[in-house]
């Protein structure tokens, strides 16, 4: 029986692609959320940005250099999101 062996320098091209890929992705998130405090949007305009989408804001908090809200969307359902301070532009969202 034949054993493909993959050689050494594949090994690590591959662990290095992989790798720099991932570092990347995670640079470009945290990006996304770097902006100035002056640029911020108020806790206040944030509430009423997503009470006119529907949602109902429990709580508001700062993580990363990003807003993160607890709410319950228009479905009635406890969502987790994570938001860019500036434009409101949700960026990550988790439903229960």
């Amino acid at each position: 029986m034949k054993v493909a062996h993959m050689p050494k320098f594949g090994i690590v091209s591959l662990v290095i692609c992989l790798s720099t890929s991932f570092v990347a992705e995670v640079s470009a998130k945290e990006l996304i959320c770097e902006v100035p405090l002056t640029e911020w949007q108020s806790r206040d305009e944030v509430k009423a940005f997503f009470n006119e989408k529907g949602m109902q804001i429990s709580r508001i908090k700062i993580d990363d250099g990003c807003y993160e809200l607890k709410a319950i969307d228009d479905r009635g359902r406890e969502v987790e999101m994570k938001i860019n301070p500036k434009t409101l532009e949700i960026l990550e969202i988790e439903a229960d």
